[in-house]
């Protein structure tokens, strides 16, 4: 028998399969009522998958010697308190999964030069690791480990790191220096106690997607090489005063999210040619942009709001814009001046700028939706060239 299934059996133990010695794949998962696991199970050389998810009443493991394991999943063994301790190397293991094992103190040790995704997400009560060997890591996901105040200590680089995830680490104070020479995804959102970015040996020149959020005592970043990033999210970064010191353009950018940055006062050149996305809200001190290097030609869907300081924007080109929502900017004099027209922009809103007091002339002939109120100051409406043929919604009050 190669094959053993006990999928949400009454089972209270597993049973002794020393006489299954050719068992490749183990599963027990969601045995609700399993209390204990006969150490026969640990010592199954040919066993490639073993499944414990979802078993709460167990608190314990046998040890393991299992040289020819690639996945083990732990996952929602919400009494487990400790790690199997491993005889000898899990030299095979390609898959450890340990999401939700909220009890879980510690770990063992532990070698595993061939393992490629760790999960352990979730595990509330985990507070330290002991060194770790993981050489060939792609993933890694310590979201939610609250009592966790330091990086686990690696042995070795993370040459192979593709995705890193913290989010919702607390207690997470610092990270020594990394090389993440492949990473394509961080996120280190709700990492309330953070003071500083990780100091990164060489680039993050294959990053796609990085998430900041709720990171309220992150002051700053050191300088970085971002030319593969496609997605940028700095939100509720309270006491962040700049804005990421980026080393070369920012040429793959398609969203830009910056939001309840309070101290942020400024935005630096920035090289945003395939941006589609702009999202700016809420960001308190902000005064103005700088201007961006090129044109902003992919740019769908611009969106400023509750920027109390902002005062003005420089020439920008977005020949493909068909959102532009500004609101509440109290400081903002003068719409932004564009550089050729908004013939694709579907949608303008303006709307509680109190200080607005003029448009340019603007050719909008796709224009569906104009909405312009609360402008106290303007001083006259939008001088609109061309035709509005398309325009279905107008709205319009207090304004002059």
């Amino acid at each position: 028998m190669k094959v053993l299934i006990l999928d949400k059996s009454a089972l209270l133990q597993i049973p002794d399969v020393s006489g299954l010695p050719n068992l490749e794949t183990l599963s027990f998962k969601n045995c609700l009522h399993l209390v204990t696991i006969h150490y026969s199970v640990g010592r199954l050389g040919k066993l490639k998958i073993l499944c414990a998810h979802g078993c709460p009443c167990l608190t314990s493991f046998p040890p393991l010697e299992l040289a020819s394991l690639e996945q083990l999943d732990l996952s929602s063994c919400c009494s487990l308190e400790s790690f199997p301790h491993v005889v000898g190397s899990l030299g095979t293991l390609k898959i450890l999964n340990v999401e939700g094992c909220s009890k879980l103190k510690n770990f063992s040790p532990l070698k595993l030069p061939s393992l490629e995704i760790l999960n352990l997400s979730i595990c509330e009560s985990l507070e330290k690791f002991p060194p770790l060997e993981l050489a060939s890591l792609v993933q890694l996901n310590l979201s939610y480990c609250v009592r966790l105040d330091n990086f686990p200590p690696m042995v070795g680089s993370f040459r192979n790191l593709k995705i890193l995830n913290f989010e919702g680490c607390q207690m997470l104070k610092n990270f020594p220096p990394l090389e993440l020479a492949s990473l394509e995804k961080l996120d280190l959102s709700n990492c309330s106690s953070l003071v500083s970015f990780p100091p990164v040996v060489g680039s993050l020149g294959k990053l796609k997607v990085f998430n900041f959020k709720d990171c309220p005592m992150l002051t700053n970043f050191p300088p970085l090489e971002l030319a593969s990033l496609e997605k940028l999210h700095l939100l509720n970064c309270d006491r962040l005063v700049s804005f990421p010191a980026v080393v070369g353009p920012l040429g793959k950018l398609k969203m830009l999210n910056i939001e309840g940055c309070r101290m942020l006062k400024n935005i630096p050149p920035l090289e945003l040619t395939s941006l589609e996305n702009l999202d700016i809200r809420n960001c308190d001190r902000l005064v103005s942009f700088s201007p961006v290097v090129g044109p902003l030609g992919k740019l769908k869907s611009m969106y400023v709001k509750d920027c109390k300081k902002l005062k003005n924007f420089p020439p920008l080109e977005m020949t493909s814009l068909e959102k532009l929502h500004i609101l509440s900017c109290d400081s903002l004099v003068s719409f932004p001046p564009v550089v050729g027209s908004l013939d694709k922009l579907k949608i303008l809103k303006v709307d509680d700028c109190s200080m607005l007091k003029n448009f340019p002339p603007l050719k909008m002939t796709s224009l569906e939706e104009l909405n312009i109120s609360f402008c106290e100051s303007l001083e006259s409406f939008p001088l609109l060239v061309g035709s509005l043929g398309k325009l279905k919604t107008l709205r319009s009050s207090r304004i002059f």
